[in-house]
């Protein structure tokens, strides 16, 4: 059955594609690379390639999604994970601020802080991001509050603020500057995050799979190739993890949601995860998660057994 379901995915979304370029959805994954060069300024902001590449699209942007839009709001903040997404994020930033003029439009996300450090030419960053008003670069829970702040109190957005970039910010040329900017969040002061703001019906599976990021960055930390965006001159961000107490009250929360995690996290320490398994053993939580984990000794000496006891299903080796 679920050969069978991929399989006709694969088929419809290849006929969608005949109304753009003909095989851009190859495999689930965006297959233009034959077209354009993502890494390139030029090739993104080429409104004959992104208007193309939308058109599959363009009966859900000019009802559905304009309909929202339409409503009036004052902040509209894009979220870019991966490089795939970039044409996508600049088009709909363009729409956005057709529809709504006077909107703030905010990009950021893995692969926006990646352009940021990585442009050979950062007088270009503007001319990318044309119609968006601001970048945030690293993680983004404090800058997205000093944003809002500023809308609040009917301010301009905050210059030299960490996290966020404005246009005519001077800070993007100096990369020394560029990675003190970067925030990397203390992760016993952030609040609870609020899982019950989506309509989980609207997901096909069986029951909701939540996603839940119990750490940020990498506890190896030393893969000269990983790079994974929210770093400045490291492999990747920096190490950290929640208190057990705020691990034990956020997993009762999301259990009145769904009972299927996965920890959406770069990688997590054995150290950590024999205390994820322990915490929820004792509360008596019944879940079941996977996750990403580096192949260590530590799973010869019984670890596995304990995750598999804490309801751990799967694990993917990176």
């Amino acid at each position: 059955m679920h050969s069978q379901a991929v399989l006709v995915l694969k088929r419809w979304m290849d006929v969608l594609s005949v109304k753009g370029f003909a095989g851009q959805f190859g495999n689930f994954a965006l297959n233009m690379q034959i077209f354009a060069n993502f890494n390139s300024v030029n090739d993104l902001i080429n409104t004959s390639f992104t208007d193309r590449l939308m058109k599959p699209f363009l009966s859900y942007f000019n009802e559905p999604f304009t309909k929202i839009i339409n409503r009036g709001w004052d902040l509209i903040g894009l979220s870019v994970n991966y490089i795939s997404q970039l044409p996508f994020a600049i088009f709909i930033s363009h729409l956005v601020r057709s529809l709504v003029p006077e909107c703030i439009i905010c990009a950021g996300g893995t692969e926006i802080t990646d352009d940021v450090k990585y442009m050979s030419d950062r007088n270009l960053l503007w001319k990318l991001f044309s119609a968006c008003d601001a970048i945030v670069v690293g993680e983004g829970e404090s800058s997205l509050i000093s944003i809002l702040d500023s809308l609040h109190l009917m301010q301009p957005l905050p210059k030299q603020c960490p996290g966020v970039l404005v246009k005519d910010d001077p800070i993007i040329f100096d990369d020394f500057k560029l990675s003190l900017h970067m925030t990397f969040e203390n992760l016993s002061a952030l609040p609870e995050p609020r899982y019950d703001v989506w309509n989980w019906n609207q997901y096909w599976s069986p029951e909701p799979i939540i996603l839940y990021s119990p750490t940020r960055g990498c506890y190896w930390n030393k893969c000269t190739f990983c790079d994974y965006g929210l770093n400045a001159d490291s492999p990747t961000s920096p190490s950290r993890q929640k208190p057990i107490q705020s691990l034990i009250n956020e997993l009762k929360d999301i259990t009145k949601i769904g009972r299927t995690l996965y920890l959406a996290v770069d990688a997590i320490s054995p150290s950590f995860l024999r205390k994820f398994a322990q915490t929820v053993i004792e509360n008596g939580l019944s879940i079941h998660w996977s996750a990403e984990l580096r192949l260590e000794r530590l799973f010869q000496t019984g670890l596995a057994e304990e995750l598999r006891k804490a309801g751990c299903v799967y694990f993917i080796w990176i």
